[in-house]
């Protein structure tokens, strides 16, 4: 699954992730029909990122939403964030 943000940015996902909302929290993984969950994100500004030791990365967004991805696991890329002609897999 791709998820497009503004510029020449996006993140790919290979494994679980988390949407949380005031309606909902739910964790996904890439097969899954996410499109319910992250509709909500449409339109609205990344207010905040962060990423952790673990290999988590946090992304808040301005509407009081959030989605987590992991790196859930040692063998395989969780997922790719790719910004302009460089892409930084984890």
């Amino acid at each position: 699954m791709r998820l497009y943000f503004d510029g020449d940015v996006w993140v790919g996902i290979e494994a679980t992730f988390r949407v949380a909302t005031e309606m909902r929290d739910v964790m996904l993984g890439p097969s899954d029909d996410a499109a319910t969950a992250l509709a909500g994100f449409i339109g609205d500004s990344i207010q905040t990122a962060h990423g952790q030791t673990d290999g988590t990365l946090t992304i808040n967004f301005s509407a009081a939403g959030l989605l987590e991805l992991y790196d859930s696991s040692t063998e395989f890329e969780c997922y790719q964030i790719h910004y302009g002609g460089s892409v930084l897999p984890v």
